[in-house]
């Protein structure tokens, strides 16, 4: 049996510790959950309005250099969860799950506490919304663009000082009734107070996606932990008493030798480099003075970085940019290597295809923005990652990499970061015979 040392506990780590725990000794370190922690707590493979088809079939039609592609993941994406608090859909569309800001989230694996939110299932039905006049008034807006027919939509403030029952009984109209996320992390525990509630309540309750701290997140992450430790691997992380935060490596003959802490050193036969990307610091930008530039840097390993760090930089630069106003004024125009990404002020023509093109609609306070992708499905940002071949093997023969590091920080367009970070964890663990 080979030892395997994962760096990072986020949805890759996690997914890959899970299949790789069956051939091999396996253990996590990791200083945290990362970006995954701020996620929704679902799994998108098709992070994209205008997918109204199957979403497998739809990731088959993906450019040829898409990520999905290039890893060979699209099949995956069929096989049933792993960890029983998703659920996946039987028709293989996407679920549109409301959010406390009123978008709705495309979403391929849902949270069980969730999916009574789903659009196509409230539209039969009064719905209340418990805390969020946002997600109420966009209810009755999107049901009616989207389906021909309006809801019948209540909402009400949260009390904090009141009792959660006493609240969701005043809405008296509603059959169901939306309330955000419980501050609760163990799902069995959150699943039997969401049943007591409907006891009490004679309602259908379920939970929308709700700003951060998002306890959903941490309750897939939760489980995706528990299924890893419950199948033998072992966890040092910062929440168990040992802070792990591997800030160096030793390397010779194009080998790992060794990672480090302040504090400690590992070895294994191989690593998994699971650290997430800009987000989680698995990446950093820094400013090159010598070349006058903006650059990319794989901090643990120094692995080659591909992307365009400079307009990375730029547009997670502050609110003040050009791009940021752009953005939030309705329009876009910036060449990237694949094409031109643009966007306009159009309110009216909603969720639709163009000539071959992926358009979205996204509705906010700000108003409803459409923005058409043109050959490239995905900003500059999100094209920033670590280099490593179609079996996610690095330039060092014994460290591999996966989730967000390798496939880009995708949070809008053609694919999610969720979505790919869950099917690369699973695609190494599966594929990975050492």
């Amino acid at each position: 049996m080979s030892d395997i040392l994962i760096i990072g506990s986020g949805i890759s780590g996690l997914m890959a510790a899970i299949k790789l725990v069956r051939e091999h000794q396996v253990k996590i370190v990791s200083s945290g959950y990362g970006y995954s922690s701020l996620s929704t707590g679902n799994i998108s493979f098709l992070n994209c309005p205008s997918c109204s088809e199957d979403v497998i079939n739809s990731m088959r039609k993906l450019p040829k250099d898409h990520p999905y592609h290039t890893f060979g993941l699209v099949d995956l994406a069929g096989i049933p969860p792993v960890v029983d608090i998703l659920v996946s859909n039987h028709n293989g569309q996407n679920r549109y799950i409301p959010t406390a800001g009123g978008f709705f989230y495309p979403c391929y694996l849902v949270q069980r506490t969730m999916l009574k939110g789903d659009l196509e299932y409230l539209k039969r039905r009064r719905v209340g919304v418990l805390h969020s006049h946002y997600l109420a008034d966009s209810l009755k807006y999107v049901a009616e663009q989207r389906f021909g027919v309006s809801l019948d939509v209540e909402g009400y403030p949260y009390d904090q000082r009141r009792s959660l029952w006493e609240q969701i009984k005043e809405l008296r109209r509603a059959e169901v009734v939306g309330i955000p996320p419980l501050p609760v992390i163990d799902p069995d525990l959150t699943h039997r107070h969401i049943e007591e509630l409907e006891e009490s309540t004679d309602k259908e309750i379920f939970e929308y996606i709700s700003l951060n701290p998002s306890y959903p997140a941490l309750r897939l992450l939760h489980s995706l932990r528990k299924a890893a430790l419950q199948a033998g691997a072992s966890l040092e992380a910062q929440d168990t008493g040992r802070y792990a935060r591997i800030v160096g490596s030793r390397t010779m003959d194009n080998l790992v030798e060794a990672v480090y802490t302040l504090s400690c050193s590992y070895q294994a036969d191989y690593y998994v480099l699971a650290t997430g990307n800009l987000i989680s610091g698995g990446l950093e930008t820094f400013l090159d003075l010598e070349k006058e530039e903006v650059r990319a840097k794989e901090p643990i390993f120094g692995l080659p970085v591909i992307g365009e760090p400079e307009v990375a930089f730029h547009l997670a630069g502050d609110s003040s940019s050009e791009v940021t106003r752009s953005l939030a004024q309705g329009r876009m125009s910036k060449n990237v290597e694949d094409g031109p990404i643009r966007g306009t002020g159009d309110r009216k023509n909603g969720m639709q295809k163009d000539k071959g093109h992926l358009a979205t609609m996204k509705t906010s306070i700000l108003g409803s923005v459409e923005f058409r992708v043109e050959k490239s499905s995905s900003h500059p940002i999100t094209r920033l990652r670590a280099k490593v071949d179609e079996s996610f093997r690095t330039s060092l023969n014994n460290l591999y990499a996966i989730g967000s590091l390798v496939g880009g920080c995708e949070l809008r367009g053609a694919s999610d970061i969720s979505g790919f970070s869950y099917l690369s964890g699973l695609a190494l663990g599966s594929r990975l015979h050492l």
